[in-house]
């Protein structure tokens, strides 16, 4: 079954112009019109009348019109093309004025304000202070201060007075002037001085032995020599000899050595056979130092100690051998440790402080 073509075409009325004046290539075109208005094709001459385009126009705008209001109403629009909404903004601002709300202004609470304040400046005017009544005041704070700080005086003194005893032993040190050196960074663990108390050594845990001369110090009070005798091994122990020119130094070796005032090496103690069980026989320490001491009257002999719990005698001439021997021993019987060693005044007797808390001679 063939079915016809649907087209749409222009919508025209009934008119007595004739047709060949309303024709139009338009009229055969097939599908939907254009929306909007159709101008009128231009007239073929000059020689036509000028009514009948007037009235082809009119026409034609009236069927534009029809067309274009049936498809509003198919589309369900109101309409083509519509002006935009204008505001007037100066009436706007005027009418948001208008309904603004404003705040209540609350008099009540202002009068009560501006009373209270009336009614203080009148109790705060009442008339100027004696000058009489507030003198007083000031001075017996004055004078209570004064009081307050002699009896703190008194006080004072009076503690100074109980603090200060002449029986103290502390009191009898004349500690009237005091300078500090310094050794270094670590800990300094012997001290000595000579029998002149020119010159001061000090050992420390840093390994260093530093020589200071009084007579030729200056401000900066600093050390003439620094050095370290026994390598990498603390100084334990610092001792002078009677007269003043040799120092012995004891470290954390096993070896003891003799220095001169200015520091120089003039012997050194041997070291013992270590795989020596008898401790008799060996020719020097196997252990480390732990002190030591000169021989008061013989002026070239010294006295070592040792962790391995024996006491040696030395003379500054023979450094290859001890001279004399001696063991420590506890009660028991078993071998002590000997911390200290030290002669008498006359040389005739010789004492050791051990690890057990005993003092042997």
């Amino acid at each position: 079954m063939n079915k016809g073509k649907i087209t749409f075409g222009k919508i025209q009325l009934k008119s007595a112009a004739p047709a060949t004046a309303t024709s139009s290539p338009d009229a055969s075109a097939s599908g939907f019109g254009s929306f909007g208005r159709i101008e009128p094709p231009p007239e073929p001459g000059p020689s036509s009348s000028s009514s009948k385009p007037s009235s082809s126009a009119d026409v034609d705008k009236i069927a534009s019109d029809l067309e274009n209001s049936r498809m509003q109403e198919l589309m369900g629009i109101s309409g083509f093309g519509r002006k935009a909404q204008q505001f007037d903004i100066n009436e706007m601002i005027q009418a948001a004025r208008k309904n603004a709300p404003r705040a209540e202004v609350d008099t009540a609470a202002i009068q009560k304000e501006e009373s209270d304040d009336e009614e203080e400046e009148d109790e705060e005017v009442i008339g100027p202070m004696p000058g009489v009544v507030a003198a007083p005041a000031s001075t017996a704070v004055v004078r209570k201060k004064e009081r307050g700080s002699d009896e703190e005086d008194d006080s004072d003194e009076d503690d100074d007075d109980d603090d200060f005893d002449e029986d103290a032993p502390i009191n009898k040190i004349p500690n009237s002037h005091e300078v500090e050196m310094r050794h270094g960074s670590k800990a300094v663990i012997s001290l000595a001085a000579d029998p002149s108390g020119v010159r001061l050594a000090t050992g420390s845990v840093d390994y260093n032995l530093n020589f200071w001369d009084f007579s030729g110090m200056d401000k900066s009070m600093k050390s003439f020599r620094s050095l370290q005798p026994c390598e990498n091994h603390p100084i334990r122990d610092l001792h002078y000899s009677g007269t003043g020119d040799m120092i012995l130094v004891i470290s954390g070796s096993s070896q003891a050595k003799v220095l001169d005032r200015d520091g120089f090496e003039k012997m050194e103690c041997v070291k013992g056979d270590q795989y020596i069980t008898d401790m008799t026989r060996t020719k020097g320490h196997v252990a480390g130092l732990t002190g030591g001491s000169w021989n008061y009257i013989k002026k070239e002999e010294f006295l070592t100690s040792a962790m391995d719990s024996t006491l040696r005698t030395w003379v500054f001439a023979r450094s290859k051998e001890q001279k004399n021997v001696i063991k420590t021993r506890a009660q028991g019987g078993l071998k002590t440790v000997p911390t200290t060693c030290a002669y008498n005044r006359d040389a005739t007797l010789i004492a050791a402080g051990c690890s057990d808390g005993s003092i042997q001679t």
